[in-house]
């Protein structure tokens, strides 16, 4: 993806949007490679969980290009300076329009899946949700990379919903992983990429099902990887620093999504910040027809989908 990093007042400021608590295992990557850096000032990262609109797996794709756009105002206006969609549907629909209309480094998952580490698989598996299914994005990535290998993505809608729960590692968890697991080992799949961010959360149970020759890949640690190597090229010291400052958003339920911080990473927030719904549909940049019209018209290659 090559993208560079943008520094504001020598300060790094992430915002990382999903459309419930899947992005959060894309965060724990993110926090576990700035804790490793030295920067002047402390680096933010602001996490925004969509919730009351959760799942985006089964809205159109104008609905997910809205949601994108709304949330991107969102951020700009807070002053975030790098966006990561923390989110593999909407970075599927809604990526390289994205790109077009920001100012900003965006960072997305689906194009980080594509890596030299394909080159000894010849069969993978890609489980993620419909509209990322429907969209092949992960196909279109893959493929650029490897024109060989052979894909299989797989839409499993109810395991973000299953995360969202809170049931990671359960009898009942394992009930409904074991028919995609069964699927891999039928098919000789040699990998299964994690093409939803919700499904990391869903390892431990995914590998008690899977044999040892069936690599389960989670595209969020190529993304620590490649903002890794942007630290190193804008010279940022490689050494243990201060702590990120987190700052926690969501469109739902502020005291649920609180509870659902503490499962996921065992983190106590005490303020999680609600951000009304009518609030964002006023910042869209896209809200009015012609606008609208304009961005759901561009037809351009995914940037993920480019050498």
């Amino acid at each position: 993806m090559n993208l560079s990093l943008s520094l504001t007042c020598n300060r790094l400021k992430f915002g990382l949007f999903d459309s419930g608590v899947g992005g959060l295992s894309v965060l724990i990557e993110l926090v576990q490679l700035l804790n490793g850096y030295e920067f002047t000032n402390h680096p933010e990262i602001h996490y925004l969980a969509d919730t009351a609109r959760c799942p985006y797996g089964t809205k159109s794709d104008a609905e997910i290009i809205d949601y994108v756009f709304q949330i991107a105002s969102w951020f700009k206006q807070n002053d975030v300076n790098n966006l990561v969609m923390a989110c593999n549907t909407s970075a599927a629909i809604a990526a390289n329009k994205l790109r077009i209309m920001s100012d900003m480094p965006v960072y997305d998952l689906i194009g980080l899946s594509s890596n030299q580490d394909l080159a000894k698989y010849s069969k993978i598996m890609v489980l993620a949700t419909n509209a990322t299914v429907n969209s092949k994005a992960f196909t279109q990535a893959l493929l650029k990379q490897e024109p060989n290998l052979e894909i299989f993505e797989i839409a499993c809608p109810e395991l973000v919903m299953l995360v969202e729960s809170g049931n990671f590692d359960t009898n009942d968890a394992r009930q409904i992983l074991k028919k995609y697991a069964d699927l891999a080992i039928r098919q000789n799949c040699q990998a299964i990429i994690l093409g939803c961010t919700h499904f990391p959360f869903l390892t431990n149970a995914l590998v008690k099902l899977l044999p040892s020759n069936i690599d389960i890949i989670n595209p969020a640690k190529y993304l620590a990887r490649e903002i890794s190597q942007n630290l190193q090229l804008a010279n940022v010291v490689n050494r243990k620093g201060q702590n990120c400052v987190l700052k926690f958003y969501t469109t739902g339920n502020s005291d649920q999504f609180k509870l659902q911080l503490k499962q996921c990473l065992n983190l106590a927030i005490n303020h999680v910040e609600f951000i009304d719904l009518n609030y964002l549909e006023q910042l869209s940049s896209i809200s009015n027809e012609l606008n609208s019209a304009f961005i759901n018209n561009i037809n351009v290659t995914p940037k993920f989908a480019v050498s």
